[in-house]
């Protein structure tokens, strides 16, 4: 009985392993995402581009 316990707080413990991970990866993703959006505002600025608020 105590094995099946271990076994499935084994699982759990694998399973938020998981999940951290890929919150760890999204997050990388995003940051890289705002920075190549930040690069092309630049651009788009640069060029004269001028963002209207609606």
């Amino acid at each position: 009985m105590v094995s099946q316990y271990q076994k499935e707080a084994d699982k759990c413990t694998s399973g938020m392993g998981t999940c951290e991970e890929a919150r760890e990866k999204a997050e990388i993703a995003l940051e890289a995402q705002r920075q190549i959006t930040a690069m092309w505002e630049l651009r788009a600025r640069h060029q004269g581009w001028k963002q209207e608020l609606v």
